[in-house]
């Protein structure tokens, strides 16, 4: 008896740290490992399915440097979406466009394609191309008649969209917000 409530109180001072660390989702299992109804062998078995879905969360965190931490949509679900240009920063200092001069609309497709709209000074322009993630998908790589562009993504979720690309020794940062 004694044995059996020393390892639901040790089972339970782990629990107790991993929420500590911020694993609230794991808050329902405190009561079926401090319960002298539960036998060892089932304590054990339900710490260690904590364990693994601790394990497969913190695995699964984001690897974007602003986001998200954790995400049950995938990179793919997330990026193919419209998205509004809605500003850029030019090392570090706001360079956002007047949107009466300029405007850009984003549009990345589930099948690998993209579509460009964009107004400057009024006037309304349209470019196609595709887009696709790099092998480790932390970059957007945008390919149009004009070239390829390989964009370092800071932040992707399913409403806004960051991204970095050095251009001439300048570090231009720019964010989209979904449509």
């Amino acid at each position: 008896m004694c044995f059996n409530i020393t390892v639901g109180l040790i089972l339970k001072k782990r629990l107790v740290k991993l929420l500590n660390l911020g694993f609230v989702l794991y808050l329902p299992f405190i009561p079926y490992f401090c319960s002298n109804k539960f036998n060892i062998m089932k304590k054990i078995t339900l710490f260690l399915f904590a364990a693994i879905l601790i394990g497969a969360s913190v695995s699964s965190c984001g690897k974007y440097e602003e986001g998200p931490k954790f995400t049950l949509q995938s990179k793919k679900a997330r990026m193919t979406n419209t998205w509004i240009y809605t500003k850029s920063e030019n090392n570090g200092v706001d360079n956002t466009p007047d949107p009466n001069y300029y405007t850009l609309t984003l549009t990345l497709k589930d099948d690998g394609t993209a579509l460009a709209d964009f107004t400057l000074l009024g006037v309304p322009y349209s470019e196609s191309g595709n887009w696709a993630f790099s092998d480790n998908k932390e970059e957007l790589i945008l390919t149009d008649p004009s070239g390829t562009q390989n964009l370092e993504i800071i932040k992707l979720t399913k409403n806004e969209l960051k991204v970095k690309q050095i251009e001439n020794g300048d570090e231009i940062v720019t964010t989209y917000t979904a449509q």
